[in-house]
Formats: structure tokens, C-alpha cells, sequence
């Protein structure tokens, strides 16, 4: 058992237990674009890599660690979108 395993999973599904709740709390009758649900949806897609990740280490077989780097390049690009939307804001009428 790798506790780098246990660890990438209790991470991850906390996060999910907090962003969740969070996210259909603020969320509720707001006008969202379609860009904001493709991008939630690459982030759970990685965030779900980190578990299957996590649990490959606790077994000890699988690709482990090599699943983690694909999640973190697509939660850098998911961020970097969204940093620079809120930096440049598009001006409506």
C-alpha cells in the first residue's frame, strides 16, 4: 500500500465532496455559458485520473504516477482559461 495513493484519493474526493455542494449552491438560476460546463467537465475527468492514479498506487499495479501528469496539464490549461477571462473581462452592450 503507497500512501501517496491514499493520499492522491482522500485529496481528490474531498475536493469533490466540498465543489460539488458548492458549485449547485451558486450555480442555481444563473445563466452559465457553455464554455464554463466543458471546462467543469475536463476538470472532473481529471480529477477522476488522480483517483484511478491513486488507486493504482495503493494496489500496486498499473500506470500510477503517469496518470497524474495528463491531470495536471489540463487543470494548468483549465486554470490558465479562466485566469485570463477574469483578467481580460469582454465588455457587453
Amino acid at each position: 500500500m503507497s500512501w501517496l495513493g491514499v493520499e492522491l484519493v482522500a485529496i481528490e474526493v474531498g475536493f469533490l465532496i466540498i465543489a460539488i455542494p458548492a458549485g449547485r449552491r451558486r450555480l442555481s438560476g444563473v445563466q452559465v455559458p457553455a464554455v464554463f460546463w466543458v471546462n467543469a467537465l475536463v476538470s472532473f475527468v481529471s480529477i477522476g485520473l488522480v483517483v484511478v492514479a491513486g488507486a493504482s498506487l495503493i494496489a500496486g499495479q498499473g500506470q500510477g504516477l503517469y496518470l497524474v501528469i495528463p491531470a495536471v496539464l489540463v487543470i494548468l490549461l483549465v486554470a490558465s482559461y479562466f485566469a485570463w477571462t477574469v483578467l481580460f473581462v469582454a465588455k457587453r452592450k
